[in-house]
Parts: C-alpha cells; structure tokens; sequence
C-alpha cells in the first residue's frame, strides 16, 4: 500500500448536488475503477481540491478532484495475501481486493500437491476455497479497468 496524490474525474448527477461535496467525492472515488498508473483506491486520507465544469450533455457536473490516498499498484515479485475462491486440477484462483490471481498447477510449490476434493493437499499442509495464502506476483495484466496476475505459492 502507498500513499499518493491523484487527480481523478468524476460525475455527480444534479439531484446529488445538494449533499455534502467531500462525501460525494470520496464516495465515487473509492467506487471508481482502478487505473494502470496508480492501481486500486483503498482509502482517500483527504481531498486536497476540486474543480467542477458543467456537462453540455445532461447538466450533470464533472469534477476534477485533487486527492492524497492509499493505493495498491500490483508489481512483480511483491508477495501478497490472497483469498482462495476457487480450485480446479490445473490450478487455484485467488482474490485480492478486485485482482484476480491464478496460481498454475505446474507450480514449482503446487506441483508437490495433490488435488482431492476440491483441495491441493501435501502431508499436513491443505489448501482450500476459503483458506488465506501467500502468493508471489510473477506477471500481470491491465485490461479493462482492473488487473489480473499469475503467481506462485509461497508456503
């Protein structure tokens, strides 16, 4: 997690505009998709300005809004903690806040498992739909609004 000053655009529709401008902001920018140069918003520590411009199109407002937050960029070789959400023989597919993550069977960590029921298995260590694990980011991906990684067990 990193702390950074943004410069984000969002629109607030004109029955929002008798609200509390800051709450707003915050609000949308928390809700808006994550960008490739600063990753996922996780928290807006404070607004440091904001400039608004009327939308010809429908009357609602565009506001440019200057804030300091706390953003995760995903990078390779950062070791994360993922929640396991699904487990299939050829891998595992993790979560991390909105980033997907597929941990492949071949592995050099998951290659010594074996998958029975729904679950990698190795002596006394299991994983399972649930389970929090460490994964190291090997690639990544930015397609859409949000990133997607392959990495690799780190036990």
């Amino acid at each position: 997690m990193e702390k950074k000053t943004l410069e984000i655009r969002i629109v607030i529709s004109p029955e929002d505009l008798d609200k509390n401008i800051k709450n707003l902001i915050k609000e949308q920018s928390i809700q808006k998709s994550c960008s490739r140069d600063y990753g996922y918003i996780i928290d807006i520590i404070k607004i440091i300005s904001w400039k608004d411009m009327l939308s010809r199109n429908n009357g609602s407002n565009i506001i440019t809004a200057q804030l300091e937050a706390h953003t995760f960029l995903p990078k390779v070789g950062l070791v994360i903690d993922c929640m396991v959400n699904m487990i299939f023989p050829q891998g595992i597919f993790a979560e991390y806040l909105d980033m997907k993550l597929v941990i492949p069977a071949c592995d050099d960590v998951l290659k010594n498992f074996i998958f029975e029921n729904q679950m990698f298995k190795n002596n006394d260590k299991i994983v399972k739909i649930g389970d929090l694990i460490k994964v190291e980011i090997l690639n990544i991906r930015y397609n859409k609004n949000n990133f997607s990684c392959i990495g690799k067990l780190k036990i």
